[in-house]
């Protein structure tokens, strides 16, 4: 079994790819127990064989708490993707300094799962991104906007007749 950990702004977010099959769990990033959360969901599962682990971040604060929980629960140091990896991944960032693990992880996966493709990722998170990667794997473009709860909390408290909802 491979465990893919991306620590979002909102969201910590577990995938177990067990048997061939994804299996997803979130924790709030910045709730007052996020590494409990994750010790039980991960104890209830009773999993035996884990053959690696991978975690991104785009919360420096949080992570290496993440990662020891991780090499706790599972006897393995995670694979934390950082910037001074990028030149050993088969995709090409215009622009590395500018690029956060969790845009290049996931334009990794497109390019893996959809190889020789041009691939648009699009990802609804605290921020909302879409990033353009050729079919050789180059990232030739990224844009990113607030994402939805972000624009509507902004909106709320700068627009006088638009409440929360």
């Amino acid at each position: 079994m491979f465990v893919a950990v991306d620590i979002g702004n909102s969201n910590i977010t577990v995938g177990l790819k067990i048997k061939g099959e994804w299996t997803e769990y979130r924790f709030p990033t910045h709730s007052e127990q996020p590494l409990l959360l994750l010790r039980e969901q991960i104890k209830e599962l009773n999993i035996k064989k884990i053959r690696g682990v991978g975690l991104s971040s785009v919360v420096p604060t949080v992570t290496p708490l993440v990662r020891s929980e991780l090499e706790l629960l599972f006897g393995i140091k995670p694979v934390v993707v950082n910037k001074s990896d990028y030149k050993l991944l088969p995709i090409t960032p215009k622009n590395p300094d500018e690029l956060g693990t969790d845009l290049l992880v996931n334009s990794l996966a497109a390019s893996q799962l959809y190889s020789n493709t041009e691939s648009l990722i699009i990802d609804f998170g605290t921020a909302l991104t879409y990033t353009f990667v050729d079919a050789k794997g180059n990232i030739k473009g990224v844009a990113i906007a607030p994402g939805i709860n972000t624009a509507i909390r902004a909106l709320s408290k700068t627009a006088a007749q638009l409440p929360e909802i």
